[in-house]
């Protein structure tokens, strides 16, 4: 997977309790942005997570409204990593 979506430029958008991959794109730790001495940078710095957290943001909500509507993603789902995939993309489309 991680592959795939390297090659095709996507990534997928994470907090930070991971770790920062090809694939996964994390903020950054708040102290070294205290320890920057350069200004723009910090601000360049300050406005990825601002606009990282607002993609995120976004994702939970509608995560959430699947959650909702589907009584079946109040449980973890039982099933191989293809077959949740599959169950996601049906229920995204009802």
């Amino acid at each position: 997977m991680a592959d795939k979506l390297f090659e095709r430029g996507l990534f997928i958008a994470g907090d930070s309790a991971h770790s920062l991959s090809s694939f996964l794109i994390v903020p950054h730790d708040h102290a070294e942005v205290l320890l920057e001495k350069q200004r723009s940078a910090r601000d360049a710095r300050d406005s990825f997570v601002f606009h990282l957290s607002s993609c995120r943001i976004h994702i939970k909500c509608a995560f959430g409204e699947l959650v909702m509507r589907w009584g079946m993603f109040w449980r973890t789902l039982a099933f191989d990593l293809k077959k949740c995939n599959q169950i996601m993309q049906v229920a995204m489309l009802l």
